[in-house]
């Protein structure tokens, strides 16, 4: 009880990578209408968008507007290399392609994850304090948050460009990391950062996420728990 619950937002509470799948394989039927056989092989092709998305990303955060952008900047940059004429009408289609990823009216439909209400619920119950941390545009994320009403539970949320060890330090006292649970899909992200910072105990929840091929391993491995499902939290509850 009193514990301080933090919890990610995409595909740990929210599905998030489908739509980033489904705006992938639509670029892809771009990419094959306008370059024909000169098409990357699709390992080749993947790799290369994720490493131009990286690097937007670096530069100005992540989201759904740098996925559509490290689209067209990719598209642009194989009609350079393979000598084909740059279709305008398919940068706009790029665009519309990356519009889809995120509307408020498509997390008004669909809502949470499975699990997700009655978890939060229990959490509730037991009189914890539960705080989001997500990583995104400010814009986005809070569209998320309301569209799916997660407002009920969370008072306090936090939109960052990265989770770092020095944002969990800054924003909660060293007593309340010392009683804290971080709980998200990426070891890296959601994970190692709070656990560094002093976090006492983390919940990863495996998500497979498109162009997040994570090699990081667990810091504490000895302090986290993985589980297969959100709602599994609630019969380990008395181990955190």
């Amino acid at each position: 009880m009193n514990k301080t619950v933090i919890f990610d937002l995409d595909d740990t509470l929210v599905a998030t990578d489908v739509y980033y799948r489904t705006a992938y394989n639509s670029f892809v039927a771009v990419l094959l209408k306008d370059l024909h056989y000169k098409t990357p092989l699709f390992d080749v092709l993947e790799d290369e968008l994720i490493a131009v998305h990286v690097a937007n990303s670096k530069k100005i955060g992540f989201g759904h507007e740098t996925f559509t952008k490290s689209m067209i900047d990719y598209y642009k940059i194989l009609c350079k290399k393979v000598k084909t004429h740059l279709n305008l009408a398919s940068i706009e289609t790029i665009k519309d392609i990356g519009s889809r990823i995120y509307s408020e009216k498509i997390y008004q439909e669909y809502g949470l994850l499975n699990g997700v209400s009655e978890t939060l619920d229990f959490l509730v119950e037991q009189e914890d304090k539960l705080v989001l941390v997500t990583k995104g545009v400010w814009n986005a994320q809070l569209g998320k948050i309301k569209s799916t009403g997660l407002e009920k539970w969370f008072k306090n949320y936090w939109v960052v460009d990265s989770k770092t060890k020095e944002f969990y330090a800054e924003k909660f006292s060293k007593e309340k990391l010392e009683t804290a649970v971080t709980i998200g899909n990426s070891v890296k992200s959601d994970i190692n950062p709070a656990l560094e910072a002093g976090v006492s105990k983390g919940v990863w929840i495996p998500y497979p996420v498109w162009g997040g091929h994570e090699d990081a391993k667990i810091l504490k491995p000895e302090s986290v728990k993985i589980v297969k499902d959100i709602k599994e939290i609630i019969s380990i509850y008395c181990e955190l």
